[in-house]
């Protein structure tokens, strides 16, 4: 093949993750929201949200069973802010996290039904990355530091989703309608 790399293609090519992640870290460089990117893409890099799980194997107490799914529900509800993703919610906790100052990190995970250590991975991930995404464009690391979150910002906010849209656009879903709603 005697194909060239764009510089996009050379940045996602480059990148520590999957395609489809690199290339929404490369898009988000041309549409100013790298430091977003960034979270979003370590977050989609993990096994499993870092809300805490209820197991009917684990937890024979249907008290305590009931207890984690409402206190997970509840964080979810929370950090989503009504944004309706979980890539958007996941930039939420962790600028939350972040943010909380304070030594009582741990008890307000828990407060939220969050899995410290899940939050604490998310975190080193989001760092390893952000290393390297600032490698690849030459500036220091903590230019790229996410501080606040999207949804403060509306325009910023836009942004996100569109590079959402734009990086995983063969997932949405494509309706037609069936003749018995063509007759109605």
């Amino acid at each position: 093949d005697d194909g060239h790399l764009t510089d996009t293609g050379h940045l996602a090519a480059s990148l520590p993750v999957d395609l489809k992640l690199s290339r929404m870290i490369a898009l988000s460089v041309t549409i100013g929201v790298v430091k977003e990117a960034i979270v979003m893409a370590a977050a989609m890099t993990l096994a499993r949200l870092p809300f805490r799980i209820a197991s009917p194997l684990v937890h024979k107490d249907p008290d305590e069973y009931n207890d984690i799914v409402r206190v997970s529900m509840a964080g979810k509800y929370h950090f989503d802010a009504g944004c309706y993703s979980e890539p958007i919610m996941m930039m939420n906790v962790y600028v939350w996290f972040k943010n909380y100052a304070g030594g009582a990190q741990r008890k307000k995970c828990t407060e939220y039904g969050l899995a410290y250590a899940q939050v604490q991975r998310l975190l080193s991930t989001v760092d390893s990355l952000r290393r390297s995404v600032a490698d690849l464009l030459g500036c220091d690391a903590s230019k790229l530091e996410l501080r606040t979150s999207p949804k403060a910002d509306p325009q910023s906010l836009m942004k996100v989703r569109l590079l959402l849209l734009w990086a995983f656009s063969d997932n949405l879903l494509d309706s037609q309608p069936t003749k018995a709603m063509k007759k109605s």
